[in-house]
């Protein structure tokens, strides 16, 4: 069963490549594919939780999850935590949906 338009496969691999970073609490899914209302191309819009969390690792996580991983969309990721719209943080609350949240092992 698909959820935010995405096969259990490819949450798991969004998972497994934030847990890479230490510094990443939680990711959000918004936009979109947290709507319900995502196109087949639709990109997959992130926010990264998490204050030590770098630009760096910012494009690193994109980096890992659009070409090591089989999932078939881009990504748009962006650090929550130094966002400065008011407009996209209200829609990130409003649409927002937990996708990984670090564990006490992770």
């Amino acid at each position: 069963m698909k959820r935010f338009g995405l096969k259990p496969s490819e949450i798991m691999a969004i998972q497994m490549a934030a847990a890479r970073f230490p510094s990443v609490e939680s990711i959000l899914i918004f936009g979109s594919r947290a709507k319900g209302t995502e196109k087949a191309a639709s990109d997959i819009d992130l926010a990264v939780k998490g204050e030590g969390v770098s630009p760096e690792e910012i494009l690193k996580l994109k980096d890992i999850l659009e070409e090591e991983t089989l999932i078939p969309y881009f990504f748009d990721i962006i650090h929550y935590n130094t966002l400065q719209s008011p407009a996209l943080r209200s829609h990130i609350h409003r649409v927002g949906k937990a996708i990984y949240r670090k564990t006490a092992s992770s």
